[in-house]
């Protein structure tokens, strides 16, 4: 789905806090500033700014030794996420979904975490036999995906 002006599908932009803070699309509370494997770096650091943390596996190495600031940047980004995917079942009811990029590279425990919040936020008609996986490709799926959407649009897939 493209929508009219070539700009649909962009659920990183949908708001999930219209009281959030402003993108740079210019939207307010836009998932992708809270829920992405930047946001998570970013939280991370402000909890504990003389730390040196280069990824989100960083982060998720420091949550399984149980460090604070870790335990509280993971489990707030499962409920990040938990709501924009509560938000794509009440929209689309899809079969699946699948989380990629830097917040999955977790591994099927936080898509897991991610798919049990998100069940319980959506709307149960939509949940009944919806799965939410993680990608194939992990933080290479959408670098990918676009190379693959450039060669279909030059005529080359």
């Amino acid at each position: 789905f493209r929508g009219s002006r070539y700009a649909g599908s962009e659920i990183g932009h949908m708001s999930i806090d219209y009281n959030g803070r402003q993108c740079r699309c210019g939207g307010i509370g836009c998932w992708e500033i809270y829920g992405s494997a930047s946001a998570m770096i970013e939280h991370y650091r402000r909890l504990k700014p003389e730390s040196f943390i280069a990824s989100t596996i960083d982060i998720f190495n420091a949550y399984d030794r149980k460090e604070a600031a870790a335990v509280a940047v993971v489990e707030e980004e499962i409920r990040i996420c938990a709501v924009g995917v509560a938000n794509l079942i009440n929209i689309f009811n899809p079969e699946k979904v699948i989380i990629g990029g830097g917040v999955s590279e977790a591994g099927d425990w936080f898509v897991a975490r991610i798919e049990a919040a998100a069940i319980n936020l959506a709307m149960k008609a939509a949940t009944r036999e919806v799965t939410v996986m993680r990608a194939r490709l992990g933080n290479k799926a959408g670098l990918l995906g676009a190379a693959a959407f450039a060669l279909d649009q030059e005529g080359h897939a």
